[in-house]
């Protein structure tokens, strides 16, 4: 996810004034957010919704901003709808995976968004939020749990259309925010309407992508978010893909001074190779032993064998580190693991 592409989604109400909701681009001219942020029961219908990108600014360094040309929505019972406007140029390179994978049990998951608690000084700033999935029902729907409490009653208000992430795959919108501190977030799940809802998956063109293989697991929410824009790594990127791909290379090292684009570089780099499906490969893990947004290391190697053993199905994982490294080594050399 990136920070600086949360939109807050401006409609006016008929007595006056604007609401707000939270918005995210998912294509070079569509933003997503929740139906019920721009269809409403007192919204004014002739004056043209905003969209703004508080953290986004054009060539002469002005706020970008938008103004809403259609809505594309799906029906009451779907709470997402689609915001056909000009994507800020920036945000062409940065927009999110989108796949028909639905996110795992008790996989973390995070978000940003407008709420009323982050309001200050009559400003409404960005809020995060972390949690957990719960397992899924096989609907459009799926609950969060949540490790940030509303601080008020409305508290969590205005962060309904903000996007739900897990790493760089945009897996749900949340369209119902917790009233009380016992509640979970609800959200709609983007797979589950990639692979129910014909118009929602042409509405983003995911039509013409092909198709994830069912045996396709992915767990890259453990990498760093990049701190710097990609520039001209054209011919890295196509060096990793054809290590990658190639049958007897198992290890590909890239090697940089912090903040020259390590992180940018694998960011752009998985999501070229996501549209290929990943090249036929069965599992792709990511991780950091760093500190987000630090250069401290993590010299505690437990909880990343306990991940990547339990995303590759072993249960019986040993309480020695050693054997434990000694399980992921054997099942590499036995190419049970693909990547």
């Amino acid at each position: 996810m990136h920070f600086d592409l949360i939109a807050r989604v401006l409609p006016t109400k008929a007595q006056g004034g604007r609401t707000i909701g939270t918005g995210y681009p998912i294509t070079k001219d569509l933003v997503l957010t929740a139906r019920h942020v721009v269809l409403f029961e007192g919204r004014d219908p002739n004056v043209p919704i905003s969209i703004e990108w508080p953290d986004l600014k054009d060539n002469t360094g002005k706020l970008c901003s938008s103004i809403v040309s259609e809505i594309i929505e799906f029906g009451e019972q779907y709470d997402i709808a689609l915001l056909k406007c000009d994507i800020p140029p920036k945000a062409h390179n940065s927009l999110p995976y989108l796949t028909q994978q639905f996110p795992k049990a008790h996989e973390e998951w995070e978000s940003l968004g407008y709420p009323r608690i982050g309001k200050d000084e009559g400003v409404r700033n960005k809020v995060s939020v972390l949690g957990k999935f719960h397992p899924s029902d096989n609907t459009h729907q799926i609950q969060l749990t949540s490790e940030s409490d509303a601080i008020e009653k409305e508290g969590w208000c205005g962060i309904s259309g903000a996007p739900v992430f897990n790493g760089n795959t945009l897996y749900a919108v949340i369209s119902k925010t917790p009233t009380e501190r016992k509640e979970c977030f609800t959200a709609v799940l983007i797979p589950w309407l990639i692979m129910n809802l014909p118009a929602f998956s042409s509405a983003i063109g995911f039509s013409e992508k092909k198709a994830l293989p069912p045996s396709l697991s992915i767990n890259v929410g453990h990498l760093p978010r990049p701190t710097t824009a990609l520039i001209d790594r054209t011919t890295k990127l196509k060096q990793l893909t054809k290590t990658f791909i190639n049958p007897n290379k198992k290890l590909a090292i890239i090697v940089a001074d912090g903040g020259i684009g390590k992180s940018a570089l694998t960011d752009e780099w998985l999501r070229k190779i996501e549209k290929e499906n990943y090249y036929g490969k069965e599992y792709v893990f990511g991780w950091s032993f760093y500190e987000q947004g630090t250069h401290t290391l993590f010299t505690n190697s437990q909880e990343f064998f306990n991940q990547v053993l339990t995303f590759l199905g072993i249960s019986k994982i040993p309480k020695d580190e050693n054997k434990k490294a000694s399980i992921l080594h054997a099942g590499i050399d036995a190419d049970f693991v693909k990547s």
